[in-house]
């Protein structure tokens, strides 16, 4: 009996299955029989519906890592004579695997870049004995020396999306502490055995030395005492971060030994009789000196001559000695070899240039040709650890999507770029020095500000960046889209396009999409970020703000946090955002021009019908206290006060009031602690001029000469005062100055 048939057979007897089952449920009451055990229907179905649709919360184990190229080589399982890993990508993954060292979260492999950490971690993500040990799945995320913590937020969503999270995922992107997004995470996979691996992790604008500390946590799912539990892989370059878990090297490797030979033939696809013939031998021992044992050296090399071996017309083992020749006529390669990898880094570069271009029939590059150097160079716009999709890199090369795609795939094939498809969308991705290389390159040509200019009229194209505002149902948010609404911000500000930036975060209708797509995070940051240049223009003695300039500065701020505010209470309904933010700042609008024109854009696009604020329904965006909260705590009395710029105030009573202890936390983290004591005496200087006498009162602005690292980290200067009167037991805020009064002299 064939194939055919044996299947034919068996869709009979499923057919004959499916009638007696229908039969003998014919007299059943299912509803009836649902209800009388307690199930509700409407919940059950509206669970069911919200999965179906990719909005509900369903966990699956999942791999979410990308692949290696094939010209990479990487052996996880090598072991030496005494049966024990022999290299650092095997030592790697023992580390992780290790069960002997409970007290250890996980693995951190260190090193200077190009030598093959990336890789590694992303091997290490596919590996069989990996998968089979993290039932709850590998999930891969990555930072770069441009992250933030905004970013970091943005990766942890994206796995928890990726492992079926995806109202979780919503509700993380509504908060505005990274602490309160790290315990959904851990919520979310605490029963589940997981790898998390964070690449390239950098102690850098405001991730703090303590960061792998903090994500620790996510190692504390599943397992319990003896059991498997969740572990954690980082890569980083930066020495000043605080690192966990078992400490892994990364080195270049020896110049001429095993591991870069078996890197350089698998990148060049060369067999080992070719590699030994007389003719090339002497070829590929002076292409390993001056790769000096970098493997990103060793695989451009070996990338580029693979290309060249494909179209030699010649005897093949003749490439080897041609590559050779053109790296020496660089002007970065003399006939020595270099010290190390990275001395001849740039020329394995440029001699991958060379080949593209004398393959197209040029060797240069004039006016109005086409250049793969010109096309590289522009790359200098993207993040690093960034892919950009190969959609706005055609808008950005001139080149329509066809001919982009062909051109990026000859780049890959040199080593250049790594092409990247995700969802039937391609993008390109580089490697952290060979972005440094492409971002030189355009500093002697165009320029890099230049290329943002570029980037940022390819972003405007079209129906412009205020189209992504306009609500379309049914239609998805496209790649290109997305990168655009996650770089704009950078785009604009490297191109010195300030006063395009102005314009964007002074548009209501872009505050809604930022609040819609769970970006207010990245937009709190980079408002700060042009509110500090601009008011440091001023400062700096450059020509200060005028009236206009600082009325926009305002009313940005007064959007942002309107905007933080927002958050909370109206999900994604464009009429529920404008009704929040126009109640929140129009009663700026008699002293702003900036606020009038952010009200007369909303009550143009908010949707009808529409209601709109008139009274004080919610709290103004400038409002000083928002929250206050009286924990009692055994003899003491705290009390907790948060106002709209996200400032954290707070008071500490002891028992007879003996001891106060006042605390604030800024926006940013920072944490200042005074304690009052003893006699009412002051060791510290006076505030100022506005000062009230210490007999009876104190104010003004609590200074301490170190700052802390976050909210864990009380680390603060001490004053000591103490009381003559009855104990201060009020805590007034004013903007974000404290007051302390006596309650019962009311002084």
């Amino acid at each position: 009996m064939g194939d055919r048939e044996v299947l034919e057979k068996r869709k009979q007897e499923a057919d004959r299955l499916h009638k007696r089952i229908v039969q003998a449920s014919t007299g059943i009451d299912t509803r009836t029989a649902v209800e009388s055990i307690g199930i509700d229907t409407r919940a059950t179905r509206a669970a069911v519906e919200s999965i179906r649709r990719g909005t509900g919360n369903m966990f699956r184990a999942s791999i979410r890592a990308e692949h290696n190229p094939a010209s990479i080589c990487v052996k996880l399982d090598s072991r030496g004579s005494d049966g024990l890993p022999n290299t650092c990508e095997s030592r790697l993954k023992a580390a992780v695997l290790r069960r002997d060292r409970n007290k250890q979260v996980g693995a951190t492999a260190v090193g200077q870049g190009g030598v093959g950490k990336t890789c590694a971690l992303r091997a290490i993500a596919h590996d069989v004995e990996i998968m089979a040990e993290f039932s709850g799945g590998v999930y891969f995320m990555s930072l770069g020396k441009d992250g933030n913590v905004g970013r970091l937020i943005e990766e942890l969503c994206l796995i928890v999306e990726a492992s079926g999270g995806n109202q979780t995922a919503v509700e993380m992107r509504e908060q505005s502490e990274f602490e309160r997004v790290l315990a959904k995470v851990q919520a979310w996979f605490c029963s589940h055995v997981c790898l998390f691996i964070i690449d390239d992790v950098w102690v850098v604008n405001d991730i703090d030395a303590n960061i792998l500390q903090k994500l620790s946590v996510l190692a504390e799912t599943a397992g319990g005492s003896g059991g498997r539990r969740s572990r954690l892989l980082y890569s980083t370059r930066d020495k000043e971060l605080r690192q966990i878990g078992e400490r892994v090297a990364f080195e270049p490797r020896e110049k001429v030994g095993k591991e870069a030979v078996e890197m350089l033939v698998h990148a060049s696809e060369a067999n080992g009789e070719e590699v030994d013939d007389a003719r090339c031998k002497e070829a590929v021992g002076e292409i390993l000196k001056m790769c000096g044992g970098l493997p990103l050296a060793l695989n451009v090399a070996g990338t580029s001559v693979r290309y060249m071996r494909e179209r030699w017309e010649g005897e093949v083992t003749e490439a080897w000695g041609a590559y050779l020749s053109r790296m020496k006529s660089r002007n970065t390669i003399r006939g020595e070899s270099p010290k190390d990898g990275y001395s001849s880094l740039d020329g394995t570069l440029h001699t991958s240039l060379d080949i593209l271009e004398a393959d197209v029939g040029r060797s240069g590059e004039t006016v109005g040709e086409f250049s793969f150097r010109k096309m590289h160079r522009s790359l200098c716009v993207m993040k690093k650890q960034d892919r950009i999709p190969l959609g706005l890199v055609g808008d950005l090369w001139e080149m329509d999507e066809e001919r982009t795609e062909r051109c990026a795939k000859e780049m890959e094939r040199v080593g250049l770029v790594e092409v990247q498809y995700e969802k039937d969308c391609g993008g390109l991705r580089v490697h952290d020095l060979t972005h440094d290389f492409a971002v030189e390159e355009a500093k002697k040509k165009e320029g890099v500000e230049e290329w943002y200019k570029n980037m940022a009229h390819v972003c405007r194209a079209g129906e412009g960046l205020l189209a992504m505002s306009e609500d379309r149902d049914g239609e998805g948010k496209s790649a290109r889209e997305e990168y655009v609404f996650e770089n704009i911000y950078r785009v604009l500000k490297q191109g010195g396009c300030v006063e395009d930036l102005k314009r964007l975060f002074l548009s209501a209708r872009w505050v809604k999409t930022v609040i819609r797509r769970g970006g207010v995070w990245q937009y709190e940051e980079a408002v700060k970020g042009l509110s500090r240049d601009l008011k440091g223009k001023r400062g700096s003695g450059k020509v200060g703000m005028g009236r206009a300039d600082k009325d926009a500065v305002d009313g940005m701020v007064l959007m942002m946090r309107a905007a933080r505010l927002s958050v909370p209470f109206c999900g994604e309904n464009s009429a529920g955002i404008y009704f929040q933010l126009y109640g929140r700042v129009k009663h700026k609008a008699r002293d702003s021009s900036c606020v009038r024109k952010m009200l007369e854009e909303i009550e143009r696009y908010a949707p009808r019908p529409w209601v709109r604020p008139v009274s004080e329904c919610v709290a103004r965006a400038d409002g000083k206290m928002v929250e206050q909260i009286v924990l009692p705590n055994f003899g003491t009395r705290i009390q907790v006060g948060m106002d709209s710029s996200g400032e954290v105030y707070g008071c500490q009573v002891e028992r007879f009031g003996a001891k106060v202890t006042v605390f604030t936390q800024s926006a940013e983290k920072e944490t200042k602690m005074v304690e009052l004591e003893g006699e009412f005496e002051t060791e510290s200087q006076s505030q100022g001029p506005g000062d009230l006498e210490a007999s009876s009162q104190l104010e003004g602005e609590f200074e301490t000469e170190s700052q802390s690292q976050g909210p864990g980290d009380l680390e603060a200067s001490r004053r000591k005062m103490c009381r003559r009167q009855e104990p201060p037991a009020q805590l007034s805020v004013r903007g974000r100055r404290m007051l302390l009064w006596d309650m019962k002299t009311g002084r």
